[in-house]
């Protein structure tokens, strides 16, 4: 649970976590929210981390236009992401160690792929 006073997240915050079953954001947090266990921006803009999401698929929201560094990072549940044209960028090791994933379409509304995005899928 994050409460009201976190402002920041950093890299990484959640890294290594497997035990980890949900993260919920206090409704009063102007700068993050949680949509079944996926950590956004406030806007939902930025995707900041999805390790928690056990399904084997996984629909970006139309509001997102960045995958954030580390995001889905050894989430080995997931088999195929649906990512919308929305999306501009995909930051570094967005998908690092995702040794499930079989299936991805980039769109063409990507214009940045960060370095070992996809390392180890």
């Amino acid at each position: 649970f994050l409460p009201e006073s976190v402002t920041s997240l950093g890299t990484n915050s959640f890294s290594g976590c497997k035990q980890l079953q949900s993260i919920k954001i206090a409704a009063g947090n102007r700068y993050f929210s949680a949509v079944d266990g996926v950590v956004f921006d406030k806007e939902m803009t930025r995707l900041i981390f999805c390790g928690v999401y056990t399904k084997s698929k996984y629909e970006v929201p139309s509001t997102v236009t960045v995958i954030c560094r580390y995001a889905f990072q050894y989430n080995d549940q997931l088999i195929s992401i649906v990512i919308p044209n929305s999306v501009v960028t995909i930051e570094v090791r967005a998908f690092y160690k995702c040794t499930g994933l079989t299936s991805i379409v980039i769109p063409c509304s990507v214009t940045c792929i960060g370095e070992a995005a996809f390392e180890f899928c």
